[in-house]
């Protein structure tokens, strides 16, 4: 990792399933953004009335496409050894 190129989605998800720090706190969208909220952003003036939420919030991939399965079988036991 160099600080001229930002960690993948799954360089982040990896650390933190070590207990390790990753580059950035990932922010992952997960329940969509409420109706209301946009509605909201939009007359508030934070958001363009033809501009949706997510051309403006940096998500993270949350599917990690370049996550493998064995990545996740074996952070998920990991986290069993941590977790009482």
């Amino acid at each position: 990792m160099t600080d001229r190129h930002p960690m993948t989605t799954r360089e982040i998800f990896r650390r933190i399933m070590h207990f390790e720090k990753p580059d950035r706190t990932p922010l992952w969208q997960v329940e969509g953004i409420a109706d209301r909220a946009t509605l909201r952003w939009r007359e508030e003036g934070s958001l363009k009335p033809d501009q949706s939420p997510y051309e403006v919030i940096p998500f993270d991939d949350l599917l990690m496409p370049d996550m493998r399965l064995e990545d996740i079988l074996h952070c998920s036991e990991l986290v069993r050894g941590h977790v009482p």
